[in-house]
């Protein structure tokens, strides 16, 4: 029998796990391409996991799952975030790697739980001045729109360290970023520009 759910099934799953109160929800790797609004249905979920999918958009209803703590959207064909995801404000761990995002609404702002925040390997996305409100542990952010994969992990001090980049190669980026030759830099936070030089005269 295969493992893979087919969508017909899925209504009969999120039924199940409402009269079951259940409190996760696994459905990684079965070939979905759109998730039912009934998924706001399930009130009593604190873990939900939709990756390595095909969903190209989530219902607004997502909103509704107040209790919430992991959500895991990794891996699909995500063009959008719906703006009722500022509703998930248990929200602990929020994984968007690996989609079409270009934006993210501003009502991310609104997740004053959220302590990890992934987002790499969107490639044209840009970050609201909202992120900025959030007192992240740690979050992957696209640093430049070349596919040279440089973070920026940010923790509760709102201190910003660079993986895999030399101090000479920040030295780059600062520069690139004065001469605004890399639009796509200059759409980042001022928070997270600022740190470059504070992270630079550390050094």
């Amino acid at each position: 029998m295969s493992k893979q759910i087919i969508q017909m099934e899925i209504l009969e799953i999120i039924d199940r796990c409402q009269k079951e109160k259940k409190i996760y929800l696994y459905l990684n790797s079965n070939s979905l391409t759109s998730i039912p609004p009934e998924i706001g249905n399930l009130s009593s979920l604190e873990s939900l996991y939709l990756g390595d999918n095909s969903l190209s958009s989530i219902p607004p209803e997502i909103g509704n799952l107040t209790v919430l703590t992991h959500l895991s959207l990794a891996n699909n064909s995500l063009s959008s975030i719906p703006p009722e995801i500022g509703n998930l404000t248990a929200l602990v761990y929020l994984s968007l790697n690996n989609n079409s995002l270009s934006s993210i609404p501003p009502e991310i702002g609104n997740l004053s739980s959220l302590k990890y925040f992934y987002l790499k390997n969107n490639k044209k996305l840009t970050l609201p001045p909202e992120i900025c409100f959030l007192n992240l542990n740690c979050c992957d952010i696209p640093f430049d729109k070349e596919k040279e994969r440089r973070r920026v992990i940010w923790n509760m001090k709102n201190h910003y360290l660079f993986e895999k980049a030399t101090v000479k190669e920040i030295n780059e980026l600062w520069k690139i970023f004065l001469t605004q030759k890399n639009k796509n830099l200059n759409l980042l936070p001022v928070e997270i520009i600022m740190n470059i030089c504070i992270y630079i005269a550390c050094k």
